[in-house]
């Protein structure tokens, strides 16, 4: 069973500083570090896990999502060559403090962050952002399905201004997840998400609260 994620797609998210290198959000656990984003989606890990694929085998870290999936492969990503699924955890900024959320996910949380740490040793070194210019770079006109997560993506300038600036170019996505908690609703996101639509591409928010 071979999957096209490892060619197709880019999962961008950080920690401790440093860029998890995972060949999709399905993966059981990551399998590398990067230090910029631009180092990702030619890291030796992937590549050895392309050479996997390729050779006819399935890596361990995909082997539980791909036994799962083999029978029932309709994910348009399986059916594209190149890089046009991006998988983008914004950074930490977030407008609100979920009990179930962490300071690595929210920056709401740091004003509580003696309270926190009574309980929990897990890392508080928030998200590093990334790099948005390379993003749009690599997004603009050759991108199939873009993911959002934060933090908060509507909360954060960059996300908008990201948005703001994929939507002057020909809209080639399928359609863009945002994982938002719909608390901070504007004017220009509205303006976003109608211009996106009158473009093509078909939009899911998801609450994450």
């Amino acid at each position: 069973m071979t999957c096209k994620y490892p060619w197709s797609s880019i999962y961008v998210d950080n920690n401790n500083g440093k860029f998890n290198v995972k060949p999709c959000c399905r993966a059981s656990n990551s399998v590398g570090t990067a230090d910029s984003i631009e180092e990702i989606y030619d890291h030796p890990a992937l590549q050895q896990i392309r050479d996997t694929f390729s050779s006819g085998a399935t890596p361990a870290v995909c082997s539980t999502c791909v036994d799962k999936r083999a029978d029932s492969i309709s994910d348009p990503v399986f059916k594209c060559t190149g890089l046009v699924d991006w998988d983008i955890r914004t950074d930490h900024v977030c407008n609100l403090k979920c009990a179930m959320c962490n300071p690595y996910q929210s920056s709401k949380w740091h004003e509580d962050l003696d309270i926190y740490q009574k309980y929990f040793k897990d890392t508080t070194i928030p998200r590093r952002p990334p790099n948005w210019d390379y993003i749009l770079e690599h997004t603009r006109n050759t991108a199939r399905r873009i993911y959002l997560a934060g933090g908060e993506p509507f909360y954060s300038k960059q996300v908008i201004n990201f948005l703001t600036e994929l939507s002057k170019y020909p809209w080639n996505c399928e359609h863009t997840d945002r994982n938002t908690n719909q608390r901070c609703e504007s004017k220009q996101h509205h303006v976003l998400v109608t211009k996106t639509i009158s473009q093509g591409a078909l939009l899911y928010e998801r609450g994450c609260c």
